[in-house]
């Protein structure tokens, strides 16, 4: 089972698609971050049940 954390809102559960484009989406858009913390960041706090690597949410484009 894979699960995201929207920004407003409880864990959802989600597709393994879904989940890489809220991942990418999250790293596009966090701006307060270097990319590695990003990617930890994201993998720790947003997504449960998959884990991305920066290669991953870079080269989705």
């Amino acid at each position: 089972m894979i699960q995201i954390k929207p920004i407003f809102g409880d864990w959802k559960t989600v597709s393994k698609k879904e989940a890489l484009d809220f991942a990418i989406w999250l790293y596009k858009n966090i701006t307060t971050m270097i990319d590695d913390e990003k990617v930890e960041y994201i993998n720790k706090n947003k997504i449960k049940g998959i884990q991305f690597t920066k290669e991953e949410l870079i080269g989705a484009d």
